[in-house]
Formats: C-alpha cells, sequence, structure tokens
C-alpha cells in the first residue's frame, strides 16, 4: 500500500507525462461530434421538407384545399361538421368524391344531433355539393 503522500506523488506524475496523443484524440472526439450533430441536422431539415407532414395532418390538408376550391367559411364550417358526424378520417375526402360526399350526408341526416334530426342542413349541403361538382342537388332528402 502506497501511503498518502506518495499516492499523490504517483497521482501527479502520472498526470505530467506528456501525452502527444491527447490532442488527435480530442480532435477526433471533436470531428464525430460534429459529424453527428451534422447528420441529426440534416435529418431534421429533410423531414421538414416531405411532403409526408401534409398526410399527417387531414385537417389542415382539408382546410387549404377548401379555401383553394373558394368555399366560405360557413360551407368549410358545414363541410368540417359533417365530416366530424359522420367519423371521416380524411375530409378531404368530401372535396373530392361526389359518391362519397352523398354517402357521408345521407348519413348524417340519418343520425340524430341534439335537436332530433339533422334533416333541416339538407340545403346547405345540397348548395355545397352543386358548387363543389358542378351537379344537381343531391340524392338525399331535404
Amino acid at each position: 500500500m502506497l501511503k498518502r503522500g506518495e499516492h499523490f506523488k504517483y497521482m501527479r506524475n502520472h498526470l505530467n507525462q506528456p501525452r502527444p496523443d491527447l490532442a488527435w484524440n480530442i480532435f477526433l472526439v471533436a470531428v464525430f461530434l460534429g459529424c453527428v450533430i451534422g447528420i441529426v441536422w440534416l435529418l431534421s431539415r429533410w423531414q421538414q421538407a416531405s411532403p409526408r407532414a401534409t398526410r399527417l395532418h387531414p385537417m389542415a390538408l382539408y382546410r387549404r384545399v377548401a379555401a383553394k376550391l373558394g368555399l366560405s367559411v360557413v360551407d368549410r364550417w358545414w363541410l368540417w361538421r359533417l365530416a366530424r358526424v359522420v367519423g371521416v378520417d380524411h375530409p378531404t375526402a368530401l372535396l373530392i368524391s361526389v359518391r362519397q360526399y352523398d354517402q357521408s350526408v345521407r348519413q348524417y341526416h340519418a343520425s340524430r344531433g341534439w335537436l332530433g334530426r339533422r334533416a333541416g342542413a339538407g340545403e346547405h349541403f345540397a348548395s355545397i355539393r352543386s358548387r363543389l361538382f358542378e351537379t344537381d342537388a343531391g340524392p338525399w332528402p331535404g
């Protein structure tokens, strides 16, 4: 066993020895960390720029498409309500497919709301349908 004073002398001698590879090791660690940070940064930029971000937010896509189609805020609200009540995962499908639109409106009319049947909204949906698909009113009651 080393005495207390000898232990400190040993440690001081050990730490004071020249290490020519220490600077090289520090440089390699810095380069490695820089590469890791650069790769993480590039991956985050790539992920932000990918079109996959649109697919992850169906309501954002719906709002953009509905605005580009020239639908008023009230029409967008009615379509959002329709998608929410019927349970459409991607509300943009209502703007694209006349079959999906008609089926969703039929389900909406068949469901019950707080104040009973929702048949009173038929004229709003018929108006929206005629503007979206340039056709006559839909084949649903109301």
